[in-house]
């Protein structure tokens, strides 16, 4: 490598381009490297720490900082990077992810702009050469070529899948599911999520490889960065949801994942779970390293206009000027910037381009919980309301209350899991120094409460899918079961929770055969129950998981249409085949059901007319509301007898949207709040189906609240036959030149004023004087 150039050192996996990096940089006198891991930056930092002394090494990542005064080399997170720093060497790895919907912008962006004064390497696929090449005149270009080969091993069951393996899964419950059935079949085996901590991660690998389990079942987190002894790598599935939409797995992403079998010398293999197959160019192109180039990539303007908030906003979806480049719009940060921005009390606490810049970096925090929910925007509106007041700074006694809710390790894994998120956001919070007066203490306790966190869900993890040493009488002591609850011998072994046995302790293999055994009886009486079960026997929750008698037994997932989400069996390890199926079909004909009870007189009555069936298709389409603008032409084209037609359907057709007045009762909101929010993949909002309010805060997608029947207006989501009342009485009002917004419509809105101000605003009013509008 010759000095003063750029290089693009690109391969597949188990190339050693990392590690070939790192040993360049080690002969520079500065550097900074950026990886796409917190956990791939704490390593690449041990390693450089080992080399030149802890005194010369910084690690900066979003959530802990080190960085000794006289520090010479930097160990970042992508997103961390110092970019004001000058140094000799910069390297960034993995640069094939500036093709990634989210964090794509951040990789480009030190493509383009991110250099050493000597030297600068970019990591990568070989499917980033010509884009590269493309982007970055006089590039030079190296080869890395793997270490090991890689072969495709054929379709196994689980049972056959081999000692030394990843099963790999691309949601949570499924790495659940494959997990417990390891545990049932060969004791046990170890986890990895991406939602994990980089402590329980670690503690999850070690599990693996100090040889205690065989098996590992990851999602595709396992596809950067993490080195583990593995002889194969074994797909359940070739879809995954991208925060977007279920997709196909791209070959060069399959071969990410499968590129992890096989380590140094040591041969790989990969394959699938019976009965997915692989089809034959696609294990041609793993097996080779051929894979599309990548032609475009996500970029976001790095020059932002902090003289105001519309300013920021609008420099945020400028769009880019290469063709290669995708500009991106919509992301959490500027969506959060964009809600606060409609806040009522938070664009006056904005004084100057310094605020405007302030609240862009709390803007920035991240949700580690992916979900960017109502919490998280109140948490965001929280810290700018402390920040951008008098004191800018975050009251001691107010971090203090909200840290020490987090300090609890007991619960189940999604809670754990939860904690931990949210602990990973307030350590992300306290490493901003000029957000708290004792940042170091906030530190470390955040520090000491995530470690423990992380402990007690490892052990949660262990405790579920891995089979304990100890010796208990499996095979002499009585097994009864009494109600739900399984005893062996005087022990309560576990329970019953629909058709899963969720055992007290861990239990050897041969316990799951004699309850398997003891309970094939009561079993057979349970699938029975549920193909005889009332609708009201089933539910859902917070995950869109389907209870039957408070036990998981399937959950929902997102199909073709909003209308129609998919049943995916959940937990039923102790059925047959059979079994599983009439309990599927029995949860399918409970969704078919709820979702014909609301849309059904709809369905009914389009055999009318071709534009009274046109409307009536759009109003099932938008689950009873469809808004009026998009309609327009064929609402002004109804006969009179058309519109007497629609209204003896019970449709109204209002000023602002036609909707059907029962389907905005709450039991028919739930039911479409539900169906939105599995088609695209979000917990539902509680809230807003609650009887009692007509208007809400309109925080979350649009489109979530067209779903139940509202329409937004200012900084209000107000129900589609409420907003007809009282845009109607504005009207009348504003018939009379000035008016005060009526005391009806303060009492049908019940918000706060300047919601109200804002909301009556959006219906084309100006404020005039005191309390006063008029039309615009």
């Amino acid at each position: 490598m010759n000095p003063s150039r750029v290089t693009a050192l690109l391969g597949p996996t188990n190339t050693g381009k990392t590690y070939r990096a790192i040993e360049r940089m080690l002969t520079h006198p500065s550097g900074m490297f950026g990886l796409p891991l917190r956990l791939l930056a704490r390593e690449v930092y041990d390693k450089v720490v080992a080399a030149k002394g802890r005194d010369r090494v910084a690690l900066v990542t979003g959530e802990e900082k080190i960085v000794p005064s006289g520090a010479r080399y930097f160990v970042c997170t992508v997103e961390a990077m110092p970019l004001d720093r000058r140094v000799a060497f910069v390297a960034v790895d993995e640069v094939q992810l500036a093709g990634d919907r989210q964090r794509g912008h951040v990789f480009t962006d030190r493509i383009l702009h991110c250099r050493g004064l000597v030297e600068t390497i970019f990591l990568g696929s070989d499917s980033m050469e010509w884009l590269l090449t493309e982007l970055i005149p006089d590039l030079r270009v190296e080869r890395a070529d793997r270490m090991s080969s890689l072969r495709m091993a054929g379709p196994h069951r689980l049972s056959a899948v081999p000692a030394r393996s990843a099963v790999v899964a691309f949601s949570a419950a499924r790495v659940y599911e494959l997990a417990e059935r390891l545990k049932a079949i060969h004791g046990g085996a170890a986890v990895v999520l991406g939602a994990l901590s980089p402590r329980t991660r670690n503690a999850q690998v070690e599990l693996y490889q100090s040889g205690e389990v065989k098996h590992l079942v990851a999602t595709d987190a396992i596809g950067m960065g993490l080195n583990l002894d593995l002889h194969h790598v074994c797909f359940s599935a070739l879809r995954k949801y991208d925060g977007r939409k279920n997709r196909d797995l791209s070959p060069a992403e399959v071969a990410q994942i499968a590129g992890r079998a096989g380590r140094y010398k040591t041969p790989g293999s990969f394959g699938t779970l019976r009965p997915i197959e692989l089809s034959a160019e696609l294990v041609r192109a793993v097996e080779g390293h051929r894979f599309a180039s990548v032609r475009r990539v996500f970029w976001r303007n790095r020059h932002l206009d902090f003289s105001g908030i519309d300013g920021l906003l609008a420099s945020l979806e400028r769009a880019p000027g290469h063709s290669a480049l995708i500009g991106i719009r919509g992301e959490d940060d500027s969506h959060a910037l964009a809600t606060l921005a409609r806040h009522p009390s938070i664009p006056a606490l904005l004084d100057g381009p310094d605020s405007v810049r302030r609240l862009w970096e709390v803007c920035q925090v991240p949700d580690f919980r992916k979900t960017l929910t109502e919490s998280h925007v109140h948490l965001l509106t929280e810290l700018a309301t402390h920040l951008l007041g008098p004191q800018a700074v975050l009251p001691e006694d107010w971090v203090a209350a909200r840290i020490a809710r987090l300090d609890q390790t007991g619960g189940e894994l999604d809670t754990l899991m939860g904690r931990i998120a949210w602990i990973r956001t307030w350590t992300y919070i306290t490493y901003r120094r000029d957000w708290v007066a004792d940042p170091g203490h906030w530190q470390e306790r955040t520090r000491a409460i995530e470690d423990r966190l992380s402990d007690a869900l490892h052990q949660a993890l262990v405790a579920r899918f891995v089979e304990s040493r100890a010796s208990w009488e499996v095979d002499t002591a009585p097994l009864r079961l009494d109600g739900p609850d399984v005893w062996l011998g005087e022990r309560l072994a576990g329970r019953l929770e629909g058709f899963e046995f969720i055992g007290s302790g861990a239990l050897l293999p041969a316990m799951m055969g004699r309850v398997r055994m003891a309970l094939s009886a009561g079993i057979t009486e349970r699938v029975d129950a549920v193909e005889g079960a009332e609708s009201s026997e089933f539910s859902l929750d917070s995950e869109h998981r389907v209870l039957w008698r408070g036990g998981v037994i399937a959950r929902l997932v997102a199909g073709p249409d909003l209308r129609e989400p998919q049943v995916v069996p959940l937990r039923l390890a102790l059925l047959s085949g059979p079994q599983k199926n009439r309990v599927i079909a029995r949860v399918e004909r409970w969704v078919q059901g709820t979702v014909a009870t609301l849309l059904d007189p709809i369905r009914r009555h389009r055999t009318g007319p071709g534009v009274v069936r046109g409307l009536l298709y759009r109003l099932e389409a938008g689950l009873g509301t469809v808004e009026r603008s998009v309609v327009e032409a064929e609402v002004l084209g109804l006969s009179e007898e058309q519109r007497k037609q629609l209204a003896r359907y019970g449709v109204r057709v209002g000023q602002h949207s036609l909707f059907i007045p029962r389907l905005l009762k709450p039991d028919k909101v739930r039911v479409r709040a539900r169906l939105y929010s599995v088609f695209h993949g979000i917990r539902p909002n509680i809230r807003a189906p609650d009887p009692s309010r007509s208007a809400v805060r309109a925080d979350g997608p649009a489109g979530f609240w067209a779903a139940i029947g509202s329409v937004v207006a200012g900084e209000l989501a107000v129900r589609a036959d409420v907003h007809e009342m009282v845009a109607a009485e504005l009207r009348r009002a504003g018939r009379r030149g000035a008016f005060r917004v009526p005391a009806s419509v303060r009492d049908r809105l019940a918000c706060d004023p300047g919601a109200l101000h804002g909301y009556v605003e959006s219906l084309g009013y100006r404020l005039v004087g005191e309390s006063l509008y008029r039309a615009s």
